[in-house]
C-alpha cells in the first residue's frame, strides 16, 4: 500500500534545545517495512532509552549498489550456541527499498545498514528488548529542518552520555571460510590476555604503556617470548584487521558517539556481540604484533586518507575523557579539529568538521550552530577567532597543501567550488603535510626564529604584542617578518616520482649542490623549473662548505619526518642517510625496473653522465646495483643474497638494504609515505637546502617571522602575498638565522 511520507508534524518538539524523540519498534521482519511509533520527550531525564551509534553509508566503505544483498542475516555464520533463529529473506528483498512506517500512517525511507541493524538487533534476545526506546540520529532528528539540526547537534554529547546503553553497529560479518571474524577476533583477544597476565587488566593504562613499549622495539627479545601470540593465525589477525578497519572507525561523529558513552559500549557484528575491551585489545595487539605471518603488502593505506583510525585508539580518549571530563577535552578542541582526527575521520556536510567536536569538548559558545550558513563562511570566522585570541603565528602549519584538496573526500557543497583564502585550513582536506610545528614542537633547537626580536619599522602603531592582526572584512592576515631566501630548484614530490618513474630534478638539485662546491662552474640541466633564476653560488659562497656539508643537508632534508626519528637537533645519523639514499638510488632506478625508458629517465642519465668527475659513478653504481636487487625482489625471489653480496663491492656497502623495508623506499612511493607525501626537497638561490610542501615552486619566498618555528614559504601576488605552506631550512634551524637580521626592520606581510 502506498503511504505519504513522514513530516514530523505529529511529532514536533517543543523545544530541541532541551527534547528528543525517542523510536519504538512494533514489527520486524526481513523483507518487509519496519513499524515503529515515534513520541517526543521533552527532556533526557525524563525517559529511559538507548542509542544506536552507526555509519550512515555501506558499512564496508562500497556504494549503496554494492550492498543490497546485505541485509540477510542469515548470510552471518551459524553458531550452534546461539538460541535465537537466523530470519529469512527473499530474492525479492534485495530490489526492496528499506522503509520505516511510522504510526501505521507515513512512511519513511531509511538507510540499508541502519535497516540491516534493526533486523538483526531484532532476534538477538541480549539486545532486542532496547528497540523499545531507541535514539537513532537520522530518524529521530527532522533531517529537513536545518535550526533543528544545529539545536540537536548542541546536545549530541550529553544525549549519548545519558542513555542506558550505546550499541554500536559494524555492519553484516563476512566472515571467512574457517569461522566468523567476530569469534576469531575473541580468539586473538583471548591469548594477549591470557600471555600479558595482569598486564592486559581490561581498561587499565598499564596495558596501553606495555604495548607502546613493546611498540618502540627496545624490547623485541620479549615480544619473541611470547610464543603464544606469535603463533596466532593469519586468520585471526586478518579478522581483527577486517573489523577494526570497517567503515564505521572512519566516521566522524562516532568519536563524540563512543567516547561520551556513560557504560562500555556493546558491539554488534552481524548476529555476534562484542565486548568493547575484546575489541580494543585484539585491535591494539595487531599494530603491536603485525605477525610474520601478515606480510607489509596487506597493509592498506587509502589514498586521501593518511592515518587509519583503530577502536584502542578511540578507547584511549574515552578513558582520558572519563577520567578528566570536559575541561581537559576543550584544552584539546583546536588540535583535534586542525589535526587530531582530521586525518583520520570522514563526514558527509563540511559544517560536521567543527561541529562534531564542539559539544563534547564544551565549546557551547561557538557561534551560529546552524546548517542554513555556509560552511566557508564557518571556517572563517572560526579562524579568524581562532587567530585573533590565541595570537599564535605557527598555527598556520596546519594549513594543508593546495594538492591535498585534489584527493578530498566528496563532500555536500562541492559543486559550488568554494575557494578559501590562503590562510585559512581547508578542513574537508587531510592535513598534509603533518604541522611540522606540532611534530617537533619539543624541540628548542627546531626553531628557526628562536633569539630573533623583531623590529618594527619607526612610527609603526601596533595593535596587538606581534603584530599579528585579522582583517576579517578583507578576509586578510597581516604579520611581520624578515624576507629570507627565494626557491631556486625542487625536487620531485613521491607523487611525481611515482607517477614519472623518474627523479630527473631532484637528481639535478642535488648535482647543483655538489658542482656549487666542486667548483665547476657549467649548469647543470634541471627540467626547466629555475632556468631564469641565478645559478647557486660558487664554493666561497655556498652555506654548507664542503661536499659531505651539502650531502647531509640533503639527506637530513630527505629524512625529516619520513622517518620519525629523524631529529634536525643532532648530527644526521648514518642510518638516515643510508635510507635516505636508499629512497633517492630506488626512485632512480624505478623506470629502469619497469622498463620506463622515458624523457624524464634519459634526463636523469644525462645529469648523472655528466657529473661522474664529482662523484655520479659511484651514485650510478649503486643505482644499477639497487635496480638489480628490486628486480630479484619483484620476480619472486630472495632478495637478502644480491644485497648480501653488495657489501663486498667497496663504496656502495654502506647503502646495502633490503629493498621495501622501513620508512622511506619502496613503500614510500607505492603508498606515499606520510612524511614524503605533499613534501618536495628544495634549494634556495644562496644554496640553502630544505624541505616544504608540494605546492611550492621556483620564485616562492622563504620568510621568517618573529615567534614562528619554521619558515613559511609565500607567493608574491602584486602587494599581498598568498600562503603556500611551511618549510625546514637545514642549517637555519636552533635561531642560526637571527644574526642575519639583527637591527633591521621588518616588513609587512598580507595574506590574502
Amino acid at each position: 500500500m502506498d503511504l505519504p511520507l513522514y513530516t514530523y508534524d505529529n511529532c514536533k518538539l517543543g523545544d530541541p534545545s532541551s527534547g528528543i524523540r525517542l523510536l519504538s519498534f512494533l514489527h520486524i521482519a526481513p523483507g518487509e517495512p519496519i513499524s515503529c511509533a515515534l513520541q517526543e520527550i521533552p527532556t533526557l531525564a525524563s525517559a529511559t532509552y538507548h542509542c544506536l551509534s552507526y555509519t550512515w553509508g555501506d558499512p564496508f566503505g562500497r556504494d549503496d549498489k554494492h550492498c543490497s544483498d546485505t541485509a540477510n542475516p542469515a548470510k552471518s555464520p551459524p553458531d550452534q550456541d546461539r538460541e535465537q533463529q537466523q530470519p529469512e529473506s527473499s530474492a525479492e528483498e534485495k530490489l526492496w527499498a528499506p522503509t520505516l512506517i511510522i504510526d501505521g500512517k507515513s512512511a519513511l525511507p531509511i538507510g540499508r545498514n541502519l535497516y540491516d541493524a534493526l533486523v538483526h538487533i531484532s532476534v538477538m534476545p541480549s539486545q532486542r528488548a532496547k528497540l523499545s526506546a531507541i535514539w537513532i540520529d537520522a530518524v529521530c532528528i527532522d533531517q529537513s529542518n536545518d535550526a533543528e539540526i544545529g539545536c540537536q547537534i548542541k546536545m549530541m554529547h550529553a544525549i549519548y552520555a545519558g542513555a542506558s546503553s550505546v550499541v554500536i553497529w559494524l555492519g553484516p560479518d563476512i566472515s571467512i571460510p574457517t569461522g566468523s571474524d567476530p569469534a576469531k577476533l575473541r580468539v586473538v583477544a583471548a591469548t594477549v590476555r591470557a600471555q600479558l597476565g595482569n598486564k592486559a587488566v581490561a581498561g587499565s593504562a598499564s596495558w596501553d604503556l606495555f604495548l607502546a613499549e613493546l611498540h618502540d622495539g627496545e624490547v623485541v627479545e620479549r615480544r619473541e617470548d611470547l610464543a603464544a601470540i606469535q603463533q596466532i593465525e593469519a586468520d585471526a589477525w586478518r579478522a581483527v584487521g577486517e573489523l577494526a578497519s570497517r567503515e564505521y572507525w572512519q566516521r566522524l561523529w562516532v568519536w563524540q558517539e563512543v567516547i561520551a558513552a556513560r557504560k562500555e559500549p556493546v558491539v554488534v557484528c552481524g548476529l555476534e556481540e562484542l565486548a568493547w575491551e575484546d575489541l580494543r585489545l585484539a585491535s591494539h595487539a595487531r599494530i603491536v604484533f603485525p605477525g610474520a605471518k601478515l606480510g607489509h603488502g596487506e597493509v592498506l593505506l587509502r589514498r586521501g586518507m593518511r592515518t587509519r583510525n583503530f577502536p584502542y585508539q578511540m578507547a584511549w580518549w574515552r578513558d582520558q575523557y572519563r577520567a578528566r571530563g570536559t575541561d581537559w577535552l576543550r584544552q584539546k578542541f583546536g588540535r583535534l579539529v586542525l589535526s587530531g582526527n582530521r586525518n583520520a575521520f570522514v563526514c558527509g556536510d563540511e559544517r560536521d568538521k567543527i561541529f562534531a567536536h564542539a559539544g563534547l569538548c564544551g565549546r557551547t559558545e561557538l557561534a551560529a550552530w546552524d546548517y542554513a550558513r555556509p560552511f566557508e563562511e564557518l571556517y572563517v570566522h572560526w579562524w579568524c577567532e581562532i587567530m585573533q585570541r590565541v595570537q599564535e603565528v605557527n598555527f598556520l602549519t596546519f594549513v594543508e597543501d593546495a594538492g591535498a584538496r585534489k584527493l578530498r573526500p566528496q563532500m555536500k557543497n562541492d559543486a559550488r567550488h568554494v575557494e578559501l583564502p590562503s590562510w585559512v585550513p581547508d578542513l574537508r582536506c587531510c592535513l598534509e603535510p603533518p604541522s611540522m610545528w606540532d611534530f617537533f614542537q619539543g624541540s628548542e633547537s627546531f626553531d628557526i626564529s628562536r633569539d630573533l626580536e623583531g623590529k618594527f619599522p619607526s612610527g609603526y602603531q601596533k595593535s596587538t604584542a606581534n603584530g599579528l592582526e585579522v582583517v576579517p572584512e578583507r578576509r586578510q592576515l597581516r604579520m611581520w617578518g624578515y624576507r629570507f631566501d627565494a626557491v631556486r630548484m625542487c625536487g620531485e614530490s613521491t607523487d611525481e616520482a611515482q607517477r614519472l618513474k623518474a627523479v630527473p630534478k631532484l637528481v639535478a638539485l642535488f648535482a647543483a649542490m655538489v658542482r656549487s662546491i666542486s667548483n665547476v662552474s657549467e649548469g647543470i640541466p634541471h627540467s626547466g623549473d629555475g632556468e631564469n633564476l641565478p645559478e647557486p653560488p660558487s664554493t666561497a659562497g655556498n652555506p654548507y662548505g664542503t661536499v659531505d656539508g651539502a650531502c647531509d643537508a640533503v639527506w637530513t632534508s630527505m629524512a625529516l619526518l619520513a622517518d620519525t626519528d629523524a631529529d634536525p637537533s643532532f648530527p644526521i645519523p648514518e642510518e638516515h642517510k643510508k635510507r635516505a639514499m636508499l629512497w633517492m638510488c630506488h626512485a632512480m632506478a624505478y623506470g629502469s625496473i619497469l622498463g620506463a625508458g622515458n624523457a624524464y629517465t634519459r634526463e636523469q642519465d644525462q645529469i648523472l653522465q655528466e657529473l661522474g668527475d664529482v662523484g655520479g659513478e659511484e651514485l650510478r653504481t649503486m643505482i644499477a646495483q639497487y635496480a638489480c636487487a628490486h628486480r630479484t625482489r619483484l620476480q619472486g625471489e630472495s632478495a637478502a643474497e644480491p644485497i648480501e653480496q653488495q657489501d663486498t663491492q667497496g663504496p656502495s656497502s654502506a647503502f646495502s638494504w633490503q629493498p621495501g623495508v622501513g620508512s622511506v623506499g619502496m613503500a614510500a612511493l607505492a603508498s606515499g609515505d606520510w612524511g614524503l607525501l605533499r613534501m618536495r626537497v628544495f634549494l634556495t638561490v644562496e644554496g640553502w637546502v630544505g624541505k616544504g610542501p608540494e605546492s611550492m615552486a621556483p620564485g616562492d619566498e622563504l620568510w621568517i617571522v618573529p615567534g614562528a618555528k619554521i619558515a613559511f614559504v609565500l607567493r608574491r601576488m602584486g602587494q599581498v602575498f598568498s600562503y603556500v605552506g611551511h618549510a625546514y631550512v637545514h642549517g637555519m634551524m636552533g635561531g642560526k638565522a637571527s644574526h642575519r637580521f639583527r637591527g633591521l626592520d621588518m616588513e609587512e606581510i598580507v595574506l590574502n
